[in-house]
């Protein structure tokens, strides 16, 4: 049956930029997508339930504390908040890391979809998987750990509006990060240094694209947070298993190779510049002869 999502050459013109390129893939393989977000979530179903038991345990408690009324019993129990919610944000750690080492996979098949390769999902996925199982394992590892510290920050240093403007922001800064560090570890093969220079300066040189890019492939994400009932939650939740990982990864992944093109690629690896994009061989020929 995966035959079904196995790639096809369509006679179709090539789109001539990443933005393009996005929604000629969206369009015709999003059914392999909705492939890889199935597979993908697989490694994310602990996160998940984590998610849903340590959600339900902290509300328990929380509504516990408002209900007393002694000042010495809403201490000792504010204090055992505090620490179950950090128990419980440190268990994300691992599971983090378990669900990013699915993405690896999952960035694959969208990379090779990128080139214009041959794809046969269910293959190339679980080759990806292997490939870069340790490079997304401990990417995922430091990523959640670094929205560990941000997010149980608050518990120790206090709520103050521009506290959680700065929480804000080194979300912001270190997703884009880390997803650099991510499908640079996909794509090339560097040393540790290299890969941690790379992803820093392509963070920051463009760093309004990639906020739009990080809001786009959060949007689903987000609704996850402002939906007011259990059965929405679920619902959204459901939604990003089934298609949305897909669809996030590929937002990611194309917005890295635009940025690999333009800094990495047109000087260090010209057989890669704009690889399968319109035109290819003409606006290398372009670049060079403007040099």
């Amino acid at each position: 049956m995966f035959n079904l999502f196995k790639y096809s050459d369509k006679e179709t013109p090539l789109p001539n930029s990443r933005l393009g390129q996005f929604g000629y893939i969206l369009r015709f393989h999003w059914r392999s997508l909705a492939l890889l977000s199935t597979l993908t979530s697989l490694f994310a179903v602990p996160l998940v339930v984590w998610m849903y038991w340590s959600t339900m345990a902290n509300s328990a408690l929380y509504a516990k504390l408002l209900s007393l009324t002694d000042y010495a019993q809403k201490v000792e129990l504010a204090t055992q908040l505090k620490g179950q919610m950090l128990f419980n944000g440190l268990v994300y750690i691992p599971l983090t890391a378990v669900a990013f080492v699915g993405l690896g996979g999952c960035a694959q098949c969208i990379k090779m979809y990128a080139k214009r390769q041959i794809v046969f999902v269910s293959q190339c996925f679980w080759r990806g998987v292997k490939q870069h199982f340790w490079g997304s394992f401990v990417t995922g590892a430091l990523y959640a750990s670094a929205v560990c510290a941000v997010l149980c920050s608050d518990l120790f240093f206090g709520t103050e509006w521009w506290w959680n403007v700065v929480g804000v922001l080194a979300l912001v800064v270190v997703s884009i990060f880390v997803s650099y560090c991510f499908v640079l570890n996909v794509f090339y093969k560097q040393s540790l240094k290299a890969l941690l220079l790379n992803a820093t300066a392509l963070t920051f040189v463009r760093f309004p694209q990639n906020v739009l890019a990080l809001a786009l492939s959060t949007i689903t994400v987000w609704l996850v947070v402002f939906l007011p009932s259990v059965l929405g939650v679920t619902l959204c939740v459901i939604v990003n298993l089934v298609i949305g990982i897909g669809y996030s990864t590929l937002i990611i992944v194309l917005n890295a190779f635009s940025a690999f093109d333009k800094y990495i690629n047109k000087t260090q690896y010209p057989s890669l510049y704009r690889e399968g994009l319109q035109n290819k061989s003409d606006a290398v020929t372009a670049e060079g002869a403007n040099a």
